[in-house]
This record gives C-alpha cells, structure tokens and sequence, in this order.
C-alpha cells in the first residue's frame, strides 16, 4: 500500500539530518514524503497570521498515514511541531518518533546532543464529552492553544481508563526510535507501516 508520511523537525538545527531520513524514505516505490516546505515558504505564512500557518500545516497534513517527529536536542519545545503531532493525532493519524541526533551534519559533519521525546511531552485528557489536547510545559501540563478539543465521538483511538483523572501521554501509545542504534535506514519502513496500522490506516 502507498504511504505518504509527514515529517516533523525543528527546521534551522536539524534540516540536514531531516533530508537523510527522508531520502532514506524515498527510495523504495510507493512512497511519498510531506512536511519538508522550504524555509521561507513558512517563515511567510507565519509572518501573515498564526491561522494562516495554521491551515497550511493542515493542509501538508493531508493524505497522510502517518506524522513522525524526527527528534533533535530542542525539537520536543518548538510550537509547530507539538502542533503538527497533535493535530495527527486529531485528525486520527498514525504518530511515531525516531530520535535523529546521532545523524551528522551536512554542513557541519557533527552530531547534535539527544534531545527529550516529543511524544512524552505531547497528550491529551478526556471528559465525558470532549477530548482535549495537551502539551507540557516546565513542569505542568495545560491544554495546547493551537489545537481544538474534538468531540470524543469522534476521537479516533481507543481510550484508556484513566484517561478521565489525568493527561495520557503519547508514548504510552505511540513508538519512539532511535536513527543510529535501530537501524532506521533499513527499519523505517516496518516503524511507519506498524504506525499506520495501528490507528487503521
């Protein structure tokens, strides 16, 4: 089956280390990589309006199975990657991680500190009739502004029982892997097809 996947990295550091993992991708037939828009392209659309930059991640988003955070040393803090996975996870998208860190450099040929996990720093929380998205921020978490609460009929992933007395967090349902010790080059396309399937996709 064709699978589109949207990456999601922390442009300025990690470009470099986002194009290795992507060319990796593409190489193999029936595969399509998204969220790799030039970097003027965004800084324009986020210079007209947080809603503008808004929907055109939405629209990157489009047509994909999955979204995979490619995790530097700061990527787990930028706005418009907890943006992009949660709004994954909202419109019922596989999510996954794969920690890049040990990728070199292009430009500089070094590798980068090992960053915190996107996924344990994302979630949501459940009431009666919502579910809300969430984010940690310092020490505590609230709800991300960015990203609406869906209805929870119209949630898409199944709901854990605690759901409704505290944030669950992405990693306990979603995967994190590691570039360098895993094997990502020959791995990646198993990761991503087990994250599509798991929400159905």
């Amino acid at each position: 089956m064709a699978r589109k996947t949207f990456f999601s990295f922390h442009y300025q550091p990690d470009v470099s280390r986002a194009f290795v993992v992507r060319n990796s991708w593409v190489t193999a037939r029936d595969r399509e990589a998204a969220g790799f828009f030039d970097a003027s392209v965004f800084e324009s659309k986020k210079r007209e309006s947080d809603e503008v930059l808004r929907r055109f991640l939405r629209e990157g988003l489009e047509g994909s199975s999955v979204v995979c955070a490619l995790t530097g040393y700061e990527t787990a803090s930028r706005r418009w990657v907890r943006y992009e996975m949660l709004q994954g996870l909202r419109q019922g998208r596989g999510l996954m991680e794969i920690a890049i860190h040990s990728i070199r450099c292009m430009r500089t040929g070094t590798a980068c500190a090992q960053g915190v996990s996107v996924l344990a720093n994302l979630g949501f929380i459940v009431t009666p009739t919502m579910v809300g998205f969430c984010e940690r921020v310092g020490g505590s978490w609230q709800l991300n502004p960015d990203v609406p609460s869906l209805p929870r009929n119209e949630f898409k992933l199944a709901i854990p029982g605690d759901a409704a007395t505290r944030v669950v967090t992405l990693d306990r349902i979603f995967l994190r892997y590691d570039w360098g010790i895993q094997n990502g080059h020959v791995n990646m396309g198993a990761w991503i097809e087990s994250a599509a399937r798991q929400v159905g996709r």
